[in-house]
């Protein structure tokens, strides 16, 4: 009998094949299917093998090689939250600026609205100290009294020029005092246009970052909708 066994046959259930030990693909699959099913028919026509085991042989080496990892889902949800994280960090940074702005430009106009109080008071001030100036003024050279003793000068020629040269003395240093207090009020004044100036680029620069910020978030937007796109196109292939 053993020398009647055809050596394929014989071969085909002793040794593994190539296909048996490499890695199948779908023709490889079927042509695997057929020669096991041929070689179970030889061995039941030569041998009287049972079919069943031939069978669950076969739906063995199919269930196998029919075995296949599903592809790996690629999670794009990863860079999307980067991007986000970025926007949001983004957008924290321009809400921190913008309140920044709001709080100097508070902090600037109560500081104008106490200069131009101060101003007004100033103005005010140097109108009476004027006036008093010219009574005070008119009154000694009037009286020809002096300004010091606060007595009548004798009526000699001497004596009134003296007089007129303290008057004029005293009404000069009262002028200096006037010219300084002019000048300090004129320097307040201009210190009081630099910060009108700095406010009015305060609100300038508070509108520009809020006209930033509105495109920022448009821009979000569109990005967001791109994305949205692109994971739903990357789902539709998957």
């Amino acid at each position: 009998m053993a020398s009647k066994i055809p050596v394929s046959a014989e071969g085909r259930h002793a040794q593994p094949t190539k296909d048996d030990a490499a890695p199948l693909g779908p023709s490889n699959m079927k042509r695997s299917a057929q020669d096991a099913e041929v070689t179970c028919a030889a061995a039941n026509v030569k041998y009287g093998a049972k079919t069943d085991v031939c069978v669950q042989a076969k739906e063995g080496r199919l269930h196998n090689n029919f075995k296949r990892k599903k592809p790996p889902v690629k999670d794009n949800r990863g860079p999307q939250s980067r991007l986000e994280a970025e926007l949001q960090d983004q957008n924290r940074h321009l809400q921190a600026n913008v309140e920044e702005l709001k709080r100097n430009l508070s902090e600037y106009e109560d500081r104008v609205i106490k200069m131009e109080q101060q101003y007004s008071d100033l103005q005010t001030e140097k109108c009476e100290m004027r006036k008093q100036l010219e009574s005070c003024l008119l009154l000694l050279v009037a009286g020809d009294i002096d300004p010091v003793l606060g007595q009548r000068i004798a009526e000699t020629k001497e004596q009134k020029e003296e007089q007129q040269n303290d008057v004029m003395n005293a009404s000069r240093e009262l002028l200096n005092e006037l010219e300084m207090f002019s000048e300090k009020m004129s320097r307040q004044r201009r210190q009081l246009e630099e910060v009108e100036q700095k406010m009015a680029t305060l609100k300038r620069s508070q509108e520009q970052h809020a006209a930033e910020r509105g495109e920022f978030s448009l821009e979000v937007e569109e990005m967001e909708r791109a994305m949205e796109e692109a994971e739903a196109l990357l789902l539709s292939e998957i």
